[in-house]
């Protein structure tokens, strides 16, 4: 049996964990958990990290940040080699899809044929990749949204909850999508689009 501690407090993807795998949940690094949550404790910030790894060389991190350049710095803080992923038993995972050894895969997901998912992924409950979907690393897919056939999306994508990109459509690198945002045409890389039908949103002047 596996064990791992979890970085960035995701209270389904915790529930999912304990209840649907065979991981062991040590506890949780995220400053902000200063309480067990459904029975794992806190361990602290990412500063402890390094003494409670020397200390339990076996152990694994589990990130369960959303943001994707947050997992990306997590990722350089509690690896490499000592990443561990989760795949759902809930999940729908096609035999013909390539899902990177790191990556989340929460409950009610699907993935279908030809998919190739990165590295440092994450999918969130009910998200949906349809046949062909390429999608770059550490990339998080937030829960409800579906992404149509042949899709190509780049590294560090952020699509939010409920959005739906159409076929054949290609989203950059660094780009977001907001919630709720129907994608009909391709976004470049680093925009941030929302609305139905999609569109930038203006960049804030600081």
């Amino acid at each position: 049996m596996t064990t791992v501690v979890m970085v960035a407090l995701d209270k389904d993807l915790l529930e999912q964990m304990l209840l649907e795998s065979a991981l062991t949940v040590a506890g949780i690094f995220d400053p902000g958990v200063v309480e067990s949550v459904l029975g794992v404790p806190p361990l602290g910030g990412d500063a402890e990290w390094a003494g409670w790894a020397a200390r339990y060389p076996e152990v694994k991190a589990l990130l369960a940040a959303d943001p994707p350049l947050l997992r990306l710095r997590l990722a350089a803080t509690y690896g490499p080699g000592r990443l561990a992923g989760f795949r759902s038993p809930l999940a729908r995972l096609s035999p013909q899809a390539c899902i990177g050894a790191d990556a989340v895969i929460q409950a009610d997901v699907f993935v279908s044929a030809g998919v190739v998912v990165g590295s440092l992924c994450k999918l969130n409950v009910g998200a949906a990749l349809h046949h062909d979907v390429r999608l770059g690393d550490c990339c998080t897919v937030a829960p409800g949204a579906r992404l149509l056939g042949r899709v190509s999306v780049g590294n560090g994508v952020y699509v939010g909850a409920g959005a739906m990109v159409l076929p054949n459509l290609s989203v950059g690198d660094g780009a977001t999508i907001g919630a709720g945002a129907v994608v009909t045409s391709d976004v470049p890389a680093g925009a941030t689009v929302a609305g139905v039908p999609a569109r930038p949103l203006p960049e804030r002047v600081s």
